[in-house]
């Protein structure tokens, strides 16, 4: 019991903490231009950008360390050379420590992980099929994490008591035994900022600032769409592991479309 009433008051203190103290960090992107929207799904963020650097360093390490990389060098070269021309164009090398890693797996299937770190799958690049469309999906992601929907996501299940066990340690004082019933109380790990499905807020958020992403860095933004299109015709009856918690092909598609005068006006300003 004497457990219990010290997680209360530890739990009581952080959400107080949160609303009193102004420890809230910014939820969007530090790159900004009149042609890049503001992120509109942010909220309260306990974590810092250390804390997400330092988490998605740990979490790679791991995924690293338990799948093998792609066979194909030329996947891997082709990724991290679009990743650092979206981030040069972007002005984001202080942002992240970026990196970008392909698995051998012929799944269809991109992931971001908190501090810069983005890991693909071989069998996306069968719906990429060059630079342009990579960079639709490598944008997405990198959008997602200058957004900081991860942490944004891990906080509010924080807050709603339901998950976020990654503060577990932190706020049990090293007492293993509270450190167990935090874990209880908040029901998730670490994994849980890459396992559970952002918001359609946050992937129609990734859309647009992805698309803005490409188009800074002098790829073609119509490429996303055909990208969208090559999923629609590839997927069949069961969408890819990429699109199968995000929102409906043709609302994101529409979108990107509604917005295409600016993206191509930012991509041909930006070849000439």
């Amino acid at each position: 019991m004497r457990n219990k009433s010290k997680i209360c008051v530890t739990i009581s203190l952080l959400v107080a903490s949160v609303f009193l103290t102004g420890c809230i960090t910014s939820a969007g992107p530090q790159y900004m231009t009149s042609n890049t929207p503001r992120p509109s799904s942010g909220g309260f963020n306990m974590m810092s950008k250390q804390d997400e650097i330092q988490i998605g360093r740990q979490e790679f390490a791991r995924l690293k360390a338990s799948k093998p990389r792609t066979r194909d060098a030329s996947k891997q070269r082709d990724a991290e050379r679009v990743l650092r021309r979206l981030v040069k164009e972007n002005k984001l090398e202080n942002e992240y420590p970026w990196e970008i890693y392909v698995f051998a797996d012929n799944t269809p299937n991109a992931f971001a992980l908190p501090g810069g770190k983005i890991g693909l799958f071989d069998g996306i690049f069968k719906y990429t099929q060059n630079d342009a469309g990579l960079a639709s999906i490598i944008g997405h992601e990198m959008a997602h994490i200058t957004s900081r929907h991860a942490s944004q996501r891990a906080t509010r299940q924080a807050l709603s008591g339901v998950g976020a066990g990654i503060l577990a340690g932190v706020l049990s004082g090293g007492d293993p035994a509270a450190a167990r019933e935090l874990s209880e109380v908040f029901g998730m790990g670490v994994q849980g900022l890459v396992v559970l499905p952002y918001s359609r807020e946050a992937e129609f958020e990734a859309d647009r600032i992805g698309v803005l992403y490409m188009s800074h860095g002098g790829y073609n933004p119509k490429e996303s769409v055909k990208v969208f299109k090559r999923f629609q015709q590839m997927g069949g009856a069961r969408p890819p592991v990429w699109l199968s918690t995000h929102p409906p092909i043709e609302q994101r598609i529409q979108q990107i479309r509604m917005n295409m005068d600016r993206y191509e006006r930012i991509y041909e300003k930006k070849r000439s």
